[in-house]
């Protein structure tokens, strides 16, 4: 199988992507606080900081692992083991700041994304 290299247009769609979700994000956070006041709007900043802080360990980074194992060295359900250990202390760490509705939900799309990228990864949409 030949190597694949990336080209300008794959740099260019991930900074892309990366631009949409900073601006999101910021839109997120003045809409929250037009709307609610700066109090609230603390609040949610400060709480979604976190989630996304605490999202990147529940990832923690397996998905280019597991799309780019086309050998299958590791099985599917050691990749679900190390997603049950990150997605855990993911939640240790909330635990410890607070339990926050918010970053459940992060888990449950941390956890989800590893089944999702089997899918890609199997089906050969990579």
């Amino acid at each position: 199988m030949e190597a694949y290299k990336p080209s300008k247009a794959d740099y260019f769609w991930n900074m892309s992507g990366c631009l949409a979700s900073a601006m999101a994000s910021l839109l997120l956070v003045i809409g929250v606080t037009r709307i609610m006041g700066t109090e609230a709007g603390g609040i949610f900043s400060l709480a979604f900081s976190l989630g996304q802080l605490l999202m990147m360990l529940g990832n923690m980074g397996l998905r280019t692992y597991q799309v780019s194992d086309l050998e299958e060295r590791y099985s599917m359900g050691e990749y679900v083991v190390n997603r049950i250990i990150s997605c855990a202390l993911m939640m240790l760490c909330t635990c410890v700041w607070h339990s926050d509705p918010l970053q459940r939900r992060k888990v449950c799309g941390a956890f989800a994304d590893c089944r999702n990228e089997d899918d890609r990864r199997v089906c050969g949409c990579l």
